[in-house]
């Protein structure tokens, strides 16, 4: 099975990202771009995680599977681990982790 994933979507929260970064327009945007699945980080800042448990968290595909939907488009939690550091010159490093459940 092949599935059309992106799983670094900032909200309208993080530094240098647009006002319309919602779970509504990232979710018909997304569907735009052929996206079947979206991750979402930032679900540490208190008001995106207060839209997520609106939007995503009653809409649950399969209870305890950690991806919900809305819009067409399903969602999982995912943060991003900082593992980024300067050798020499030279940027290293970048790591992702998912988060399966919204509690």
């Amino acid at each position: 099975m092949q599935i059309v994933a992106d799983f670094h979507m900032h909200s309208r929260f993080s530094r240098a990202t647009s006002k319309e970064m919602n779970i509504d327009s990232l979710s018909r945007n997304g569907r735009l771009k052929g996206l079947q699945l979206m991750g979402t980080g930032d679900f540490t800042h208190p008001e995106w995680l207060g839209e997520i448990k609106e939007k995503l968290a009653s809409n649950e595909t399969q209870k305890g599977s950690g991806i919900f939907e809305s819009g067409g488009m399903k969602w999982m939690l995912t943060g991003e681990v900082a593992t980024i550091y300067a050798d020499g010159a030279v940027v290293r490093g970048a790591g992702r982790v998912a988060r399966g459940h919204i509690e």
